[in-house]
């Protein structure tokens, strides 16, 4: 995976978020454009040479490091975000579940 391009590897960590999570009675080209607008700035945040390690980690962050980056991104991200007729509240709550999916494999020994 690390000679994909940098937006070949945004599509694949998209990819495999959105295949990861399904939101009942939304289809999946929304779910792909809602998910697409939550990660998309998540990963123009990332450090370029962490992106990689989203693909495949084998030594990455603790539990405790990882619930800390995904509180401060979530609240980040919702600042740069507005799904339409979506409540702040729950704008959030859907952040955070993406941001634990995205960021899940960075944890020790996972990968997507």
């Amino acid at each position: 995976m690390s000679d994909l391009t940098l937006p070949e590897l945004k599509r694949e960590i998209l990819k495999r978020v959105n295949e990861e999570l399904d939101v009942p009675f939304v289809g999946e080209d929304t779910e792909a454009l809602v998910l697409g607008m939550i990660i998309s700035p998540l990963l123009n945040r990332v450090p370029v040479r962490l992106l990689p390690l989203m693909l495949d980690s084998v030594d990455g962050l603790s539990r405790e490091e990882f619930e800390s980056h995904v509180d401060s991104l979530t609240d980040a991200i919702n600042e740069l975000i507005d799904v339409p007729y979506v409540a702040e509240m729950l704008e959030g709550r859907l952040i955070a579940v993406a941001l634990r999916s995205a960021l899940s494999p960075m944890l020790k020994g996972e990968s997507l």
